[in-house]
């Protein structure tokens, strides 16, 4: 469990590393918001399935970035152009979508 009393930014990539079986959850307070070009690699083994955003604010995925996981925001959640997205995203007001490609899990 990583948890954040504010926002949560990057604009640069992350890697998760673990087994098939390890579970990710990332509690944000704020918004989220991945940079362009952020790539979040998985390595060891990490499933998608098992990565969990939860975000009180909104959570806006920059232009070419890549992301995994399930995505939970108490409001907007924002693909941009050309973005990548390996997971499932849930919102309770809107989902954008700009040319980008959503993968199930």
């Amino acid at each position: 469990l990583y948890k954040w009393g504010t926002g949560l930014s990057f604009a640069n990539g992350v890697t998760l590393n673990g087994g098939a079986n390890d579970v990710f959850i990332f509690q944000i307070a704020g918004d989220l918001t991945v940079g362009n070009g952020a790539i979040v690699t998985l390595a060891g083994g990490v499933q998608p399935e098992n990565i969990f955003w939860q975000v009180a604010g909104q959570a806006n995925f920059g232009t070419t970035s890549a992301m995994h996981g399930i995505v939970l925001s108490q409001t907007l959640i924002s693909f941009n152009k050309g973005s990548s997205f390996t997971g499932r995203a849930l919102a309770q007001s809107a989902i954008t979508l700009n040319a980008t490609a959503i993968t199930a899990p």
